[in-house]
């Protein structure tokens, strides 16, 4: 063992070793292809950031979804260091929005917070800052859209001189959803078309099989433009919910996927976006155990 090699493993957490024999050959063929896969912090809940960075450092090449809540947490500027220091890629910042007041912010307060975190993603160094554009609330749905677009669009000189891309959240779903009123892809493609800015796309979850063949259209308006899909993992679950029983839904997703230009990143996360276990032992092996399950069918569709 080399002495850079003995640095690294002396600052590993103890449970780091119990991950390794889960990265396959085979996972690694894949991550290094066409497709970005991260994980998001939701999903990788150490003690603290350190601790979370370390142990995605026994995944080489998956980049890493930040919640602003823990770079304040951790402090802005230790953060930024520490991610440089570890080469760790930053996949996304999440979130900033709720324009439309559902979140408990004001307007002006949304659009100020927004500003705020332009900065702390140019910081840390994300390409991808994730808005939440708020839902309806107790306004009409016209009046809410109204809003969410204004806030937007003040963000997009801002964003553009930093060279940073907004992902509009996109919550396929959900009724009443706080996070967003963008609850189709058909809206989606409309929300875009009126803010007509090439460095705006979107968040939204990866799509199932029969949401692909009942709304192609709408999908593939939104395909290319979407910077980041996303996964829910949970504790016992291998991916069916979002991609179907086998390797072979995991093919028709991606090549439609490919096929209608999407070009951003995959990030597994939290279905709440919160971590639902306790420890981030238990955190990080329940996690493997499923990104593991789909990446190896992934890997099979590609050697296929």
């Amino acid at each position: 063992m080399t002495s850079s090699q003995s640095e690294t493993s002396s600052t590993m957490p103890w449970w780091s070793k119990l991950v390794r024999p889960l990265w396959t050959d085979s996972c690694r063929k894949f991550l290094a292809g066409e497709i970005p896969v991260a994980l998001h912090q939701s999903l990788v809940c150490g003690d603290d950031l350190a601790d979370q960075v370390a142990a995605l450092q026994t995944r080489p090449q998956w980049a890493f979804g930040v919640l602003r809540k823990r770079l304040w947490q951790f402090g802005l500027q230790r953060s930024a260091e520490l991610f440089h220091r570890r080469n760790i890629t930053v996949s996304s910042l999440n979130w900033a929005g709720g324009f439309t007041g559902s979140l408990g912010f004001q307007f002006r307060e949304a659009v100020d917070d927004a500003l705020s975190a332009l900065e702390e993603a140019d910081c840390i160094g994300t390409r991808t800052l994730v808005i939440a554009p708020g839902g309806q609330g107790t306004f009409t749905y016209r009046h809410a859209r109204r809003m969410a677009i204004d806030g937007v669009q003040r963000l997009l000189a801002p964003a553009a001189d930093r060279r940073l891309r907004l992902a509009i959240l996109v919550d396929l779903g959900t009724k009443a959803s706080q996070r967003s009123l963008i609850q189709s892809w058909t809206a989606a493609a409309e929300f875009l078309e009126d803010i007509g800015a090439p460095h705006v796309g979107l968040a939204g979850p990866l799509p199932t099989i029969s949401s692909l063949a009942t709304g192609s259209q709408a999908w593939e308006a939104c395909a290319a433009k979407l910077f980041i899909v996303t996964s829910q993992a949970e504790p016992g679950s291998v991916g069916r919910q979002s991609l179907g029983s086998g390797p072979a839904d995991v093919a028709t997703v991606f090549a439609r996927l490919k096929s209608a230009g999407f070009r951003g990143t995959w990030e597994f996360a939290s279905p709440t976006c919160a971590a639902p276990w306790w420890n981030g032992r238990e955190a990080l092996l329940h996690c493997c155990s499923w990104v593991n399950t789909v990446s190896r069918q992934l890997s099979r569709v590609r050697a296929g």
